[in-house]
């Protein structure tokens, strides 16, 4: 409930969106700052090369960046804590099932599961060596929904200034609360 503290102050919502997101974001550079040592490791035993290594870190950088605007948007969206919660558990489970499934059914012929979801690419990345540079481009995706969702997090935010009835959904999720 600090939103409207925060609409106080001089900040803007881009501000106000890009802030939350590298606050969050810190945290789990500092957690994927402490695997590190121990993919080093397995570089050191022969294990792992080192474009392996760069694009392990990358992924888990990728993968954080998308939960993070992902709960970030469904914060702005949101107005209680557990239906943020919900939501972007929701939002999550379909950016990850929704592209396995076209994958699985036939209907796309790439492997969309990686593109748009980073742990589906690292577990492929274990079974068949990929280049750093791939691994970026096929991340492109990841980052372009990342993306997505930061500039929803913005409309959602714009939009609560204004706005003070509660949509049909935060009713819904409102009434699970």
């Amino acid at each position: 409930n600090t939103l409207s503290l925060l609409l106080l102050t001089r900040l803007g919502p881009w501000t106000i969106v890009f802030e939350k997101v590298l606050g969050r974001l810190v945290p789990m550079l500092a957690m994927i700052a402490l695997s590190l040592p121990l993919l080093a490791f397995a570089y050191s035993l022969g294990g792992c090369s080192r474009s392996d290594l760069a694009g392990a870190a990358w992924l888990l950088l990728m993968g954080s960046l998308q939960v993070i605007t992902i709960s970030v948007m469904t914060s702005a969206y949101c107005n209680k804590t557990v239906s943020a919660f919900l939501l972007a558990w929701f939002v999550g489970t379909a950016t990850a099932g929704i592209p396995t499934i076209l994958d699985e059914s036939g209907m796309v012929r790439i492997r969309l599961e990686e593109m748009m979801f980073a742990p589906a690419l690292f577990d492929s990345m274990l079974w068949r060596p990929i280049s750093l540079s791939r691994v970026m481009v096929v991340s492109i995706p990841t980052l372009i929904s990342c993306a997505v969702s930061v500039g929803l997090a913005k409309f959602f935010l714009t939009r609560c200034e204004t706005q003070t009835k509660k949509n049909p959904l935060s009713r819904i999720l409102g009434q699970l609360d």
